[in-house]
């Protein structure tokens, strides 16, 4: 399992406009956990974001499709394992440039929590995939 939070400054006015964008087309083109928009830094990510999940039979679509349709955007990608800390830090994968996240705070599942943070897609593909 994979996610990729989308990043971006609200203090500009076209970045949020151009996020909407990405989350559009993201759940029209791929079967995805869509999240919520974090209008603040939340968790490890310092800037507005907004999270998507997918499966790790779409990585080597999704990854070359971002690269594609970021429109600039600072998109972070990561595994899922049950080491959030080490999937912030070290197992990542940035479109565009990188930024800091604040993980060291975080710790690997305690017992009785789930090890691996599950992906449930709530998206229905409706545009085929470019190619």
């Amino acid at each position: 399992m994979n996610s990729a939070p989308v990043e971006f400054e609200l203090s500009r006015l076209a970045k949020p406009k151009k996020a909407a964008l990405v989350r559009k087309w993201s759940a029209e083109r791929f079967h995805v956990e869509l999240g919520n928009w974090n209008l603040t830094p939340r968790g490890p990510h310092v800037t507005p974001s907004f999270y998507f999940g997918f499966t790790n039979d779409l990585l080597p679509i999704i990854v070359p499709w971002l690269q594609l349709n970021s429109l600039g955007l600072t998109i972070l990608l990561h595994p899922n394992t049950d080491d959030p800390r080490a999937d912030h830090l070290y197992y990542t994968l940035w479109v565009n440039r990188s930024q800091p996240v604040n993980a060291y705070g975080m710790k690997k599942p305690g017992p009785g929590q789930p090890r691996v943070e599950r992906i449930f897609p709530n998206t229905k593909p409706t545009v085929k995939l470019e190619v």
